[in-house]
């Protein structure tokens, strides 16, 4: 009924979809905000602010880390899906209880020919630089839906061979692609996968738009259709938007290459959801359970199902159980695993 410029964006009921829809229109009006903009500063007032260059505020990070929520203790960290942002975690952060910080890990400062896109290894000790960089000891807690459960993985199995302690791992609807005996070709090639990126951050449009964009003959056509029906944020350049697409590709890539190694810890969760969705069908899987943990036997991660598809299970009514799994199990006291109790599999691809 009325908003004050001092409310809260996200207190009023702001989520993921709504962020988008809002940066969109803040965008057409010529003011070019961030979603990590929107996290540091969610009233009118402060975006105001900083729009019109007062106050001296500084938002941008190289590093990719955005505070999504602040507090005292040990942060959890949210890492990014192959599409690179924190968009998918909005809603979560907002449902999670408890006086901790919560940072976002994002893509943002990729080009797509840089090194650590090549494997998930590589990407995985560039972030555990920056994670770091905010937290240099303590108990590491870790999360990511997708390809960000991967990430989260590899991240906490190096900060563990460094004798960091590991005091969650939160894995939402992770498989591990690479060990499913799937083949990337047959699912995506880069133009469905800029399409299917496009049909997330746009609910609504006719499946037509999609087909139209899918006769493009180049990354360039589908930026410049996509733009002219104002699918794209005002102020993204086509540079930008390829450059983006490329560094998705390759950490989409480089998902599909990954093999993990095993670490002990009873710490690592995977958040399950318990519906198929129409990829697996056409894959022709008939168990959603069949993700490719299974590879590491009684030491695979434990399943916690929550519901839902891959997709709906970062939606309510599924986001709410999966907010109150992660609160209890981060309430949990972690054991404290010694540096000897730190299990590898010596090289050996499993």
């Amino acid at each position: 009924e009325r908003v004050g410029r001092h409310d809260n964006f996200f207190d009023l009921g702001g989520h993921s979809l709504l962020a988008v829809s809002m940066l969109r229109q803040t965008a057409e009006r010529g003011f070019n905000m961030t979603l990590a903009h929107l996290f540091k500063l969610p009233t009118l007032a402060e975006q105001a602010s900083y729009l019109c260059g007062a106050g001296g505020i500084s938002l941008e990070r190289s590093d990719g880390l955005i505070l999504m929520r602040s507090g005292g203790g040990n942060p959890l960290f949210f890492l990014h899906d192959a599409l690179g942002d924190s968009s998918p975690y909005v809603e979560l952060v907002g449902l999670l209880k408890g006086d901790y910080p919560i940072y976002g890990v994002e893509v943002s400062w990729a080009r797509s020919d840089d090194e650590a896109l090549t494997s998930i290894e590589r990407l995985a000790a560039r972030y555990v630089d920056v994670i770091r960089s905010v937290q240099p000891s303590g108990s590491y807690r870790l999360a990511g839906w997708s390809g960000g459960g991967v990430l989260a993985y590899e991240i906490a199995r190096q900060l563990s061979q460094m004798g960091g302690e590991i005091g969650f791992v939160g894995m939402i609807d992770t498989s591990i692609l690479g060990c499913m005996d799937l083949m990337i070709s047959s699912l995506l090639t880069k133009k469905s996968f800029v399409i299917e990126t496009l049909r997330m951050f746009n609910p609504g449009y006719e499946e037509s738009v999609f087909n139209e964009l899918d006769a493009m003959g180049s990354l360039e056509e589908v930026f410049d259709k996509a733009s002219d029906m104002s699918m794209i944020f005002g102020g993204v350049s086509q540079e930008s938007f390829v450059n983006r697409i490329d560094v998705s590709w390759a950490i989409t890539k480089a998902l599909w290459e990954y093999r993990p190694e095993v670490f002990r810890n009873e710490r690592v969760y995977i958040f399950g959801a318990t519906e198929l969705t129409e990829i697996h069908i056409n894959l022709g899987i008939d168990d959603v359970n069949v993700r490719g943990w299974d590879i590491f036997g009684e030491l695979a991660p434990k399943v916690v199902p929550i519901g839902g598809t891959h997709y709906t299970i970062m939606r309510s009514p599924h986001l709410e159980v999966l907010a109150n799994q992660f609160d209890r199990l981060l309430n949990e006291s972690p054991a404290k695993p010694s540096h000897s109790e730190v299990e590898f599999s010596h090289g050996e691809v499993l």
